[in-house]
């Protein structure tokens, strides 16, 4: 069971009960999330429900979760702004639960009977759109499109048409002779070349849109393109049409480097390095297309020696993926396998921080798809601690 609790002196009485069904079947077409976490309009389809509680007056909200409680528990973490209390239980989804809303849909919405398929899923997510959208324009009618449905920070080029109702996010650039609307939602830190048409779509985060590109019925990722009229998915398009501008950090900085350094020196100075260069070697080559090495042995600082010395070269991060081969990634579900892909490989990683030490072990791939969603400072964090307790545990084995 996962559970936290927040704000434990408040009274434990008016509590909202809200189930998250487990859709990763069908949500395996558009992300490596929980559709519960997928955004409509400025914040994900989850907290809209944390609104909702606080509007209503409860202080306290009980989340029975069937799908990736890990995830759902981590991005609730990042919910501060909302004054209530709440728990994360792991639901098996076998039982009932009377009287829960269900967070499939937006509150005071019905939810639909049938989200097994992808398509319809994604059909299900343009309709909280659409009604998102409609509800935020008859509320905020008196308002100004400046203020109403563009964030901070963005540039519209005055030839850029706008109809309402729309969404448009912090620091996104609009280019000349675009048509935005109705009906779109575009991410923060987008940029629209010019000449762009977009209509009843939307538009993720961080994504570029090259000149004469045109979106109707479609959900636009970096280059991945989902087309709800004809039920087409591409997940890469050519850079100069789409692409992803999202930065990327493809080495690790000079702080990374020199801890990998000191660990590694740490390793050599306890075991010694005939030990090290006696172990026999094991060869890896990562769906990267790099070639790495191992040690074959029990005690995981040995072991991943070479993997840290790569690090403190700068060749690999001292954090990271456990690294596989392509034909182990493509043995993954095609969900998984489009999150770890784009991830960069490290010497320790959080599976490690969970006693998994190989990608044969099954429960490997979610650990990586929960490294790949988690917050980078959080994943230093906690291999951090551990790389301590190994170290303070490999001394006072030797001393």
């Amino acid at each position: 069971m996962v559970s936290r609790t927040h704000h434990a002196c408040k009274k434990l009485d008016d509590t909202l009960h809200l189930r998250i069904p487990d859709l990763s079947e069908a949500d395996a077409i558009r992300a490596d999330e929980p559709f519960a976490l997928w955004k409509v309009g400025d914040l994900p389809l989850l907290f809209h429900w944390l609104d909702y509680a606080v509007n209503e007056g409860y202080i306290r909200i009980l989340i029975y979760c069937s799908d990736r409680p890990l995830v759902v528990s981590k991005a609730m973490d990042r919910a501060t702004l909302w004054p209530i209390e709440w728990d994360i239980i792991q639901d098996t989804g076998e039982a009932d639960h009377p009287g829960c809303e269900i967070a499939n849909t937006l509150p005071g919405c019905v939810p639909p009977a049938d989200l097994s398929d992808g398509w319809r899923l994604m059909d299900h997510w343009f309709k909280l759109e659409r009604k998102w959208l409609e509800k935020r324009a008859s509320e905020d009618n008196e308002l100004s499109l400046s203020t109403n449905s563009v964030g901070r920070w963005c540039q519209i080029h005055p030839s850029a048409v706008i109809h309402e109702p729309v969404w448009i996010g912090d620091h996104v650039r609009v280019g000349p002779e675009s048509e935005i609307g109705p009906y779109v939602s575009i991410g923060d830190g987008c940029v629209l070349n010019g000449q762009n048409r977009v209509a009843n779509s939307k538009v993720g985060e961080h994504t570029f849109m090259g000149r004469h590109t045109e979106l109707d019925q479609c959900y636009l990722e970096g280059g991945h393109l989902l087309n709800r009229k004809y039920r087409g998915a591409v997940d890469q398009v050519e850079p100069f049409i789409a692409g992803d501008l999202k930065v990327k950090r493809l080495r690790p900085d000079w702080r990374e480097r020199s801890a990998a350094l000191c660990l590694w020196l740490k390793v050599v100075r306890t075991h010694g390095l005939r030990v090290i260069q006696r172990t026999p070697m094991l060869e890896i080559e990562s769906h990267h297309g790099m070639k790495l090495r191992q040690l074959d042995s029990d005690d995981l600082l040995i072991s991943r020696a070479p993997l840290i010395f790569q690090a403190a070269l700068g060749r690999v991060f001292l954090y990271g993926l456990l690294p596989r081969s392509a034909a182990d990634l493509e043995a993954l579900s095609p969900r998984d396998r489009r999150a770890i892909a784009q991830a960069s490989v490290g010497a320790i990683s959080l599976a490690d921080v969970r006693g998994i030490h190989s990608v044969d072990d099954p429960r490997e791939s979610s650990m990586a798809v929960e490294q790949t969603l988690s917050q980078p400072g959080q994943i230093k964090e906690e291999c951090g601690r551990f790389l301590a307790k190994l170290t303070v545990k490999m001394r006072k084995s030797r001393g």
